[in-house]
């Protein structure tokens, strides 16, 4: 399988993480480049953290923390001016 349809299946199956650490693994120099024990561990911790993060600003959207609302009205603010 070719690298290219690799990372479309990664990001078909929805695991944008390790698509970003797959994308740039293979940018890397062969010499480089990690044996393939520390290339899957990075391929999970990546999505992992990608996971972790997605959870975390979804929960950060859904808060009504009231520094929450000001700080998205301050950002359209800002992106209106």
């Amino acid at each position: 399988m070719n690298r290219k349809a690799t990372l479309d299946q990664l990001r078909g199956l929805k695991l944008n993480g390790m698509a970003n650490a797959y994308e740039a693994a293979i940018k890397l120099p062969v010499q480089d480049q990690p044996s393939t024990e520390q290339f899957i561990g990075r391929l999970v911790e990546a999505e992992k953290q990608h996971r972790i993060i997605q959870k975390t600003n979804l929960y950060l959207r859904q808060s009504n923390f009231d520094i929450m609302q000001s700080l998205s009205r301050s950002i359209v603010t800002q992106n209106v001016t």
